[in-house]
This record gives structure tokens, sequence and C-alpha cells, in this order.
């Protein structure tokens, strides 16, 4: 991984954090509320419905336009895949939206 790609990446992490710090701070109440609201089927569902969601994003045709300006079609042994740029924000967004687990998060 490059060094400007890292740069990226911890802006990333405390933009993330951030975020995460200001919600947990200013909407305590109303955040806890509607986790302690869902049932243990509801949750359950709601797993399962991120997990495809993030799925589609990441690896699905029908989102390729969404994934362009941050991924590179490259050949390997004879398939065209999809790899993140190499460098800056584009590259820091395309390794995460080309993971599941990231866009889902």
């Amino acid at each position: 991984m490059s060094k400007k790609l890292f740069k990226w990446l911890w802006l990333d992490i405390f933009a993330f954090a951030g975020i995460n710090a200001y919600v947990l701070y200013y909407h305590t109440s109303t955040v806890v509320g509607a986790v302690v609201g869902f049932s243990l089927g509801q949750l359950v569902i709601f797993g399962m419905a991120t997990y495809r969601a993030a799925n589609i994003i990441s690896n699905e045709v029908v989102t390729k336009p969404i994934r362009a300006p941050f991924v590179n079609e490259v050949e390997e042994k004879g398939k065209q895949v999809e790899k993140a740029k190499p460098t800056g924000i584009l590259g820091n967004i395309g390794h995460l939206i080309s993971c599941p687990s990231c866009t889902g998060v």
C-alpha cells in the first residue's frame, strides 16, 4: 500500500470516529431508543438486508457506474477485475467500496 493512500486512510479513520462521536454525544437518547426498540427478528432481518445491500454495491454489475470513478478494470488470469485506484482519495474510496464488509459498515 502506498504512503499517499495510507495518509488518506488516516483521514477516513478520523472522519469515521468523529461522526460516531458526534452521533453518540448529541443523539444518544435517540440512537439508544432506536436500537433498543428492535426485536431479535427485526435485527436479524436488518442485518441480512445490510449484508445484501453492501454486496450489491461492492460486486454487482448494476452498481458498476457507482464504482467506476474509484476503480480501474485490469485483466488478471484472463478475467477483467476491478482494482482500486492506486493513490489519493479516489483510491481510498475504491478500497472501501470494493469491500462488502467495509461498505456494510
